[in-house]
């Protein structure tokens, strides 16, 4: 249940409510800039367009080809066990930085104009790990992001009904690097030749009255890590009848519309099943790990919460998720039904049996079933069948938002030309750069997209928040070691890969320094990529390392897949409570804060003894 999501959709409408965004609002579309920069020759996002005829690549061009592919894995997983012993040692052996955070932090000081001046966009999960690890006392770092905090998504659905509290997800964007300087504000422009961002804040002088700024940051590296927004496929009523599920605000309103729905029905006779009936009708569109997740949740919270306080409108509750193919379609086969079978189990109310012995229907999963259009009482199928709902969530697909549509347009042919298979998302080479650009701009997340592997066996990197989490670690480690991305382009047109800086006068502090000393890492990565002495100073590519996929299923269960490797076809399959106890342990571990962790504990600690909080705030 990654959703590696860090932003929302821009400009939704929630039931005649405006959805916020999480970097970029709504952007006017502009004309196709096809004055692009020099473009990065990469054979996994860009293809010729006279695929016939042969091709004769430049050396450079074979040497990037040759360290695209992916290293075997015995090599790749030694390599990440000798990242890890050093950064362990690391974590021991230098002490962390002491320069005080304080507000408003100016880069004018003394130092910032020999610094590199980096603009992170997002506080999401590829900026996180970004900012937590990028050296921040070398660099001038600046975010950009109308959100103050990161926000741990795969646990959003469980905060939706009460299961944990919002500040148990959230970390200050401050916390996560106190040399780093926050603003609050939208990007909603990049300007690659100049190497500028627009950005729009926003401002409440009162309550009626909102001040709007407009101003341009410059940049030397730009960090676009943005995510996406819902993508409802231009299907009628969505934007207006459903609620989203992307961030906290979304959260918030879908628990306080939960137990409005209740308290309407029970303010409706008890002599009118039918509109009891469809006020605690629940439709979750969309059966990934989103839906799936929230409908577990909900269901936890009726029948051990709710149950308590209405025991006589239970039996009129219903969930259904609806999906055009199949549940977790991630997973295996034989998850996918295990995780059918649990969520379609007959419930067990805990907190009462509402009278009679009467309990809610199971979920039902509706598969094979496509969504015509949603309206303000029904979701209509397209087979004409309508779903009368008292409340409608949407949880299906992923869509570019307007910024990262704006910057492909400006990068022309170039990006244009890998849009068949990117579908909105930036295409970026091996490194993360982003192509048609000088390497000055990287994509992390869900906002990028590139491809492992050639022909038919190609496969795009997944959108998860596993896959962002380490791309923003690995950007972070290369720029600290001093690393150039945007080395000079050839004369064919090719960009090579980030070369690292040579420093012509050392000092004792340079050869001091915790990045110059030469690690184990790189040499197992040099020996797997088959680097040459003249390449030992290109950066290794970006190699994503699957750690396994979880998703809670209701009923205190889990599903739990493990990958052995990316050869062996068979995986390492847990459910159940077992599932439920490794989910718990694996999220509780990827909080970014011992305050967060502590935050996690109490919660579930007290559920048990409290219960959830239904109050409607």
């Amino acid at each position: 249940g990654e959703t590696s999501i860090e932003s929302s959709s821009s400009g939704t409408r929630v039931n005649g409510e405006s959805a916020p965004n999480d970097v970029v609002e709504s952007a006017r579309p502009t004309p196709s800039d096809n004055g692009a920069s020099s473009s990065t020759k990469d054979e996994k996002v860009a293809t010729s367009t006279s695929p016939s005829t042969p091709i004769s690549l430049s050396p450079l061009q074979e040497t990037i080809d040759r360290m695209s592919k992916p290293r075997a894995y015995p090599l790749f997983l030694a390599e990440k066990a000798a990242e890890f012993l050093e950064s362990t040692l690391e974590d021991v052996l230098v002490p962390p930085p002491t320069l005080p955070y304080y507000a408003g932090a100016s880069s004018s000081d003394d130092t910032s104009s020999t610094k590199q001046k980096i603009v992170v966009l997002g506080s999401g999960w590829g900026a996180a790990p970004f900012l937590q690890e990028i050296d921040a006392s070398t660099n001038d770092v600046t975010v950009i992001s109308p959100r103050d905090y990161f926000l741990f998504t795969p646990m959003l659905a469980g905060a939706s009904v009460g299961t944990v509290e919002f500040k148990s997800i959230t970390e200050p964007v401050s916390d996560l690097n106190p040399d780093a300087r926050y603003i609050e504000a939208m990007a909603t422009e990049i300007d690659p030749s100049a190497k500028t961002v627009r950005c729009q804040s926003t401002t409440k002088a009162s309550s009626s009255n909102a001040e709007t700024k407009t101003f341009d940051i410059s940049y030397d590296k730009l960090i676009v890590s943005i995510g996406a927004r819902s993508n409802t496929f231009d299907i009628p009523g969505v934007t207006d009848h459903c609620f989203f599920l992307r961030q906290v605000e979304d959260a918030r309103r879908i628990r306080n519309y939960v137990r409005k729905c209740f308290e309407k029905a029970a303010a409706t006779p008890s002599t009118d099943g039918n509109r009891r009936k469809q006020l605690l009708s629940f439709v979750i569109i969309g059966g990934g790990p989103t839906g799936v997740e929230f409908s577990a949740e909900l269901g936890d919270f009726i029948d051990q919460d709710a149950s308590k306080v209405y025991p006589e409108l239970i039996q009129h509750v219903n969930i259904k998720i609806v999906d055009s193919s199949s549940v977790l379609s991630m997973f295996d086969k034989q998850l996918q039904e295990d995780a059918v079978t649990q969520i379609s189990k007959r419930p067990t109310n805990e907190g009462g049996d509402g009278g009679g012995g009467a309990r809610r229907k199971p979920t039902e999963v509706l598969l094979g079933s496509s969504v015509k259009e949603v309206r303000d009482d029904a979701v209509v199928l397209a087979d004409e069948t309508e779903l009368p709902y008292g409340m409608a969530i949407w949880a299906a697909g992923n869509g570019p938002l307007p910024l990262t549509v704006k910057l492909i347009d400006s990068l022309g042919e170039t990006q244009s030309r890998i849009q068949n298979k990117a579908r909105g998302r930036l295409g970026v080479d091996a490194w993360m750069r982003v192509v048609g650009t000088d390497g000055s701009i990287v994509a992390l997340g869900d906002c990028s997209y590139y491809a492992v592997g050639d022909g038919d066996s190609e496969q795009p990197l997944p959108a998860t928040a596993q896959v962002a989490s380490q791309q923003g670690e690995y950007l972070a480690k290369l720029i600290n070691k001093g690393y150039n991305w945007s080395p000079e382009v050839t004369q064919d047109g090719t960009l090579p890969p980030p070369t690292k800086e040579q420093q012509e006068n050392k000092d004792l502090n340079s050869l001091l320094d915790i990045n110059n000393i030469p690690r184990l890492s790189d040499l197992i990565a040099s020996i797997a990529t088959e680097t040459t002495d003249s390449e030992q100073d290109y950066a290794k590519p970006f190699q994503y390392l699957n750690l396994g996929i979880l998703t809670y299923t209701g009923g205190g269960t889990a599903l739990s897949q493990i990958s052995l490797a990316p050869s062996v076809t068979e995986n390492i399959r847990i459910t159940g409570p077992v599932g439920n106890g490794i989910w718990r342990s694996v999220y509780w571990a990827k909080q970014v804060s011992w305050r967060n962790r502590l935050l996690l504990l109490n919660d579930w600690s007290k559920k048990p003894l409290e219960g959830r909080d239904v109050s409607r705030l």
